[in-house]
């Protein structure tokens, strides 16, 4: 009995030792290798081009207008510091009333934010 608990208590302290040595190695993106995963450079994200930035702005727009039965203009397409702007025109159809708004592009995601005239988008 002695002799099974020597062994099981040897087993277990080599295991100890085998395991201590041991340590985590994240392999990133890049290919690189690090300790803490939080070394790992960030994976680079590519900025929307003027393209689908007119895109994400015209598919909100006229999403908005449509739902309301009016008109949607897109009147400029801009971009300043990597974000896209939009200035658009909303037409009621029954009225001629024109509303004049600008919109953010988040120039990574393509998100459409309100910035300016944005009491058109509240729904009565």
């Amino acid at each position: 009995m002695k002799i099974i608990m020597n062994f099981i208590i040897g087993a277990t302290i080599i295991s100890l030792l085998l395991l201590s040595g041991c340590t985590k190695v994240y392999v990133c993106y890049d290919g690189t290798q690090q300790k803490l995963a939080s070394r790992c450079p960030t994976i680079p994200r590519a900025e929307i081009t003027e393209q689908e930035a007119g895109k994400s702005m015209d598919n909100y727009g006229t999403a908005i207008a449509q739902a309301k039965g009016d008109s949607y203009t897109r009147i400029n397409l801009y971009q300043q510091n990597k974000t896209w702007y939009s200035g658009v025109l909303f037409t009621n159809k029954q009225t001629q009333t024109v509303y004049q708004a600008t919109f953010k592009i988040d120039g990574k995601t393509g998100t459409v934010t309100c910035q300016t005239g944005c009491d058109y988008l509240e729904f009565n």
